[in-house]
């Protein structure tokens, strides 16, 4: 999810009236820590607890405008840093632990 979209989706909420959402969605830098911002990049859904957030806030949300700006990912299996990474089953997994996968 990029700005693009996150813009896109401050207008839906502003044409459909939930001015709140809207509010919310263009602070969400300021809402976020940097330091919180990095724990969803590596996926520590933890952040749950410490955060204060919408219940509308859901986690691929946050994932997805997290590693927006992330250039490099951490790959869950391996722990290698790449560039190349897949989302699978809420899984961060490089392309070689990908293969690797597919193969077994």
């Amino acid at each position: 999810m990029g700005k693009k979209e996150i813009e896109e989706m401050i207008l839906k909420c502003q044409r459909s009236g939930a001015l709140d959402k809207a509010r919310w969605l263009q602070t969400i830098d300021q809402k976020v820590p940097p330091s919180f911002k990095k724990r969803i990049q590596d996926n520590d859904k933890s952040i749950y607890r410490e955060l204060i957030l919408p219940t509308w806030v859901t986690w691929d949300f946050l994932r997805d405008w997290a590693l927006d700006d992330a250039e490099q990912v951490k790959c869950n299996a391996c722990g290698q840093v790449t560039e190349g990474f897949t989302n699978y089953k809420s899984i961060t997994l490089c392309t070689e632990c990908l293969e690797n996968l597919r193969k077994m």
